[in-house]
């Protein structure tokens, strides 16, 4: 795994409060270290129309720093490695703190919008998740740790983005010494004209399916030989069996990747993250697309 820290986000709220918790396990259990980043938002309408004539002294943000840290102390009894306190739009400075502290994963809570304004008008976690700089965790409010039983879950479509997220959820895996569970949700294909599919034609798109499966779990075991790898092939609208399968089971995250393709598009008509992210089950980490240079970086959190 990339990076070097855990980044936790927070607006200093109640709200932020199980984020901070599961950033300082996952530090704790991955021998990280973790920055607490906020962002001091300035609405860019009132900026660009002059009808806020002021700016940030260094003071100010010496002063922020100080109760950023306190918040994180009181959230977790311990303090920060690192606090940034930042100015500026909110996506645009996690993405660019992400790269400046080399995060190997953000840490974030749930969105506190309403379900109706998450359609319509999306959410800061929703937006970062569209275009993650890194690995990004979604806290549940009621799954604030990493926690002792139950699986990780990584969801795969055989892309180049399903293999990602397989290969971190391994790589987490092994180092908790958690059971692992690669999982394909089979969508059955639809043919209007044709009527309803065969069963001879659906035996042979769940065959083909659960051999793809199979393969790639035995790339993950071969590159991480000591992961407790399980295939785990289910029927249906994928982000229905992601939630399904993450609620019965308790998992300990759900992994999932991002192809970094056609981003507005996804962002009007929703995507597997997205919708996972709208009713998140549980605490779950959507992975970046895997840039070239990164191909052989599969077992450095295992080492």
């Amino acid at each position: 795994m990339e990076g070097q820290r855990i980044l936790v986000a927070t607006d200093l709220s109640s709200q932020a409060v199980p984020a901070a918790r599961w950033a300082h396990d996952a530090g704790r259990r991955l021998g990280l270290p973790v920055v607490v980043v906020h962002v001091i938002e300035l609405d860019m309408a009132e900026w660009l129309a002059d009808r806020a004539d002021f700016a940030i002294s260094e003071a100010e943000l010496i002063e922020a720093h100080r109760r950023v840290e306190d918040w994180y102390h009181v959230a977790t009894g311990i303090r920060p490695s690192r606090v940034d306190a930042r100015v500026g739009g909110f996506v645009t400075e996690m993405q660019s703190a992400a790269r400046a502290h080399d995060a190997a994963m953000l840490v974030m809570n749930r969105t506190g919008k309403s379900r109706v304004t998450q359609v319509l008008v999306g959410s800061r976690v929703q937006h970062l998740a569209s275009r993650p700089p890194c690995p990004l965790v979604v806290v549940h409010p009621a799954h604030d740790s990493l926690g002792e039983e139950g699986p990780i879950i990584a969801a795969t479509d055989f892309s180049p983005a399903g293999r990602a997220a397989g290969r971190f959820g391994a790589q987490i895996a092994l180092r908790l010494g958690a059971r692992f569970e690669l999982i394909n949700a089979v969508r059955v294909p639809h043919f209007p004209a044709l009527g309803t599919i065969d069963g001879l034609r659906l035996a042979q798109v769940t065959e083909f399916a659960e051999a793809s499966l199979t393969r790639e779990l035995e790339m993950v075991l071969r590159d991480l030989p000591g992961v407790d790898g399980h295939a785990i092939s289910r029927q249906g609208d994928p982000v229905d069996v992601l939630i399904e399968h993450d609620t019965q089971h308790q998992g300990r995250l759900l992994v999932l990747g991002q192809t970094g393709y056609m981003l507005k598009l996804a962002e009007l008509l929703g995507s597997v993250a997205r919708g996972v992210i709208h009713h998140l089950p549980g605490t779950v980490c959507i992975v970046p697309p895997v840039r070239p240079d990164s191909a052989g970086d599969a077992d450095e959190l295992a080492a």
